[in-house]
């Protein structure tokens, strides 16, 4: 349903969703939420929405952490990372007067002078003032709105890198990584410490949601085959599914199902019924995300895919791997000429006044940011931009999904900063997550990636080439 597993804080009364639960804060403020946002933790003044999990198998659950945490007299913002950042999930931590977002921001925030808000659509309705949906169109680049601002000039969004008071609305830069990323850790070293956090993290993950069933989205390519690779290790259980759609690749289509044979798992290829299509499905699905983002997704929605894999009355979790893109130079592979250049990255921004305003006041934002001046720009750009707005409003968009979870479980800071750690050329061919791949899952290794793959017609065509160029040389010697 439209709204759901949302939250505002203010201070004002209103009854505009006088069925949601009521935590008092500080200064005469007040957080709403609905009744089906979770709860992780909420004693006095440090609250911590949606779902959160250890990484680390040296330090206690977040709910621990957080008891120590409010034992002190005075809790700095250093207090607050040194114990978040090995925390995986999508969360929201207030403590005290600040507001701290997950790694990639997929428990988004906006805020305006007298609201914060997961929602931009709850915040019109808070507000009386008609929502404004961006002209966005998928495939043009950007695909979301970009950047700080938002469709309205006094509405503001909080990315990844910022923090917030949701009294005085002061932001200030906050760190992505970890201290220190491990560059001189050898290959060896760096598979084998991931692999122990991800392996922990990954039944942490199924403990939190012991009463779902867990489903991993997975296509031809590295990054769902590396969350694959880590499941198997940490021996949780799990299915996978592939959801048709217009553009999906013959690798896509044909490797998971391989995949999940050679490791007896049950797979799933949910095609696309057009008599399942709903407009009204689709228009919710606008009025949610107020249109902040365009992905397939929606039309995932709007067909009912998604809802097809809850079979049963079990509810289920999805498990996404998109983040791991953030360390693959996306950008530095996708940008053509200047690297700094964001017109070369968004060239709509040049023909949407507002995008434009509010992407060159994120980059003012970043040049001013000593914090995290170890991301190069472009890195920055996609954790940022492409993390914190496309896929904030693409995870919120799950919230409206009754019995659905979604998860992107790469998404913590302790995993990003390791993965920095490899070589750039590893990431920028991202082979990295195939050498994790194979250390991790040997049952894989026969079995190509997208890249490798090569159709039938493809394969008669390339031997055919070569026995051309046998022919003529054959030719050449008798002259």
């Amino acid at each position: 349903m439209i709204n759901d597993r949302q939250f505002f804080i203010i201070k004002e009364k209103t009854s505009a969703f006088g069925d949601w639960q009521e935590i008092a804060l500080l200064n005469g403020y007040s957080l709403h939420y609905h009744e089906s946002l979770n709860i992780v933790y909420q004693e006095g003044t440090i609250i911590l929405l949606g779902y959160a999990w250890q990484v680390d198998p040296s330090r206690k659950s977040p709910q621990e952490e957080l008891s120590a945490l409010r034992q002190k007299t005075v809790i700095t913002h250093n207090d607050v990372y040194n114990i978040e950042k090995s925390w995986c999930g999508r969360y929201l931590l207030i403590v005290g007067e600040w507001i701290y977002l997950d790694t990639c921001g997929t428990l988004g925030v906006f805020f305006s002078e007298n609201i914060v808000t997961s929602s931009l659509n709850v915040l019109c309705t808070l507000s009386c003032r008609e929502v404004q949906y961006p002209n966005i169109v998928h495939g043009m680049k950007p695909d979301f709105f970009p950047g700080m601002r938002t469709p309205y000039s006094d509405v503001f969004r909080l990315l990844p890198s910022q923090q917030l008071n949701y009294t005085t609305k002061e932001i200030k830069t906050r760190p992505l990584l970890i201290d220190k990323v491990p560059k001189n850790h050898s290959e060896e070293e760096l598979i084998k410490t991931f692999t122990r956090y991800f392996v922990n993290s990954a039944h942490n993950f199924s403990n939190t949601f012991l009463k779902h069933k867990i489903w991993l989205a997975t296509t031809g390519g590295r990054d769902s085959r590396t969350t694959l690779a880590c499941f198997e290790k940490a021996g949780i259980e799990y299915s996978t599914f592939t959801l048709w759609h217009s553009q999906i690749s013959t690798p896509d289509h044909i490797i998971p199902p391989k995949l999940a044979k050679a490791l007896h798992r049950t797979h799933r290829f949910i095609p696309r019924d057009k008599k399942e299509y709903s407009q009204k499905r689709h228009n919710d699905y606008k009025t949610h995300t107020a249109g902040m983002a365009v992905d397939e997704d929606w039309n995932f929605y709007a067909y009912k895919q998604y809802q097809a894999l809850k079979d049963d009355k079990k509810d289920i979790v999805i498990v996404r791997s998109g983040i791991f893109e953030i360390t693959s130079f996306f950008y530095k592979t996708h940008s053509i000429g200047d690297p700094n250049s964001l017109t070369k990255l968004f060239p709509n921004i040049c023909n949407n006044d507002t995008f434009y305003k509010s992407t060159v006041e994120w980059k003012d934002f970043v040049a001013n940011d000593d914090i995290n001046s170890l991301l190069s720009f472009l890195d920055r750009t996609y954790w940022d931009l492409r993390g914190g707005c496309w896929l904030s409003s693409i995870e919120q968009s799950f919230d409206m999904m009754d019995g659905i979870v979604s998860i992107q479980i790469a998404n913590c800071r302790l995993f990003l900063s390791l993965l920095f750690g490899f070589d750039d050329e590893d990431r920028i061919k991202k082979t990295h997550e195939e050498k994790i791949v194979k250390a991790l899952c040997t049952l894989l290794d026969n079995i190509p990636y997208d890249y490798q793959y090569k159709t039938r017609k493809q394969k008669i065509g390339h031997y055919l080439g070569v026995a051309k160029q046998i022919f003529k040389k054959l030719l050449g010697s008798n002259q």
